[in-house]
């Protein structure tokens, strides 16, 4: 798990962020939050943001991407599978720094270990896709965020 910051220029953040915010959808019980389709990655507005984050997955390609809009007051803990590999979630908007969480350890005893990551806005964390992870929800803010679906 690896976290980099002051990825673009704020002038470049607000744009995609204007993006996402006008993108952005109730796309059903099956997608928590608000999400735009899995396909940001092939928008040509979308096209620096993409170019750019490159040098923090050499190796790897783009298979699915999406953005979200969060709210702080729900947990979703999944993972991704096979033939994804690597996960990339970049804080496009966020006052608190919240990251995704991750479930290191769940107890028979009716409790969990969650690791929460420290993610300022303007910010990637990149990790195994297979940790079991969620949108933050121990703060309620709106959140943006991009997810980013990495395959070898």
């Amino acid at each position: 798990m690896k976290i980099h910051k002051n990825i673009f220029l704020e002038s470049e953040r607000k744009q995609m962020l204007s993006l996402v915010k006008n993108k952005i959808k109730n796309l059903g019980d099956d997608f928590p939050g608000l999400q735009t389709p899995a396909d940001l990655h092939k928008n040509t507005q979308a096209k620096t943001f993409y170019n750019k984050i490159k040098k923090y997955h050499k190796g790897y390609k783009v298979h699915k991407s999406w953005g979200l809009c969060s709210n702080g007051d729900l947990i979703c803990w999944h993972k991704h599978t096979y033939p994804v590999v690597k996960s990339i979630v970049y804080i496009l908007n966020s006052k608190n720094s919240m990251g995704p969480i991750f479930l290191e350890e769940r107890k028979q005893s009716n409790w969990d270990k969650i690791k929460v990551t420290n993610c300022p806005q303007n910010s990637l964390i990149i990790f195994d896709s297979r940790l079991l992870h969620s949108t933050p929800c121990h703060l309620k803010e709106k959140r943006y965020s991009i997810a980013i679906d990495l395959i070898d």
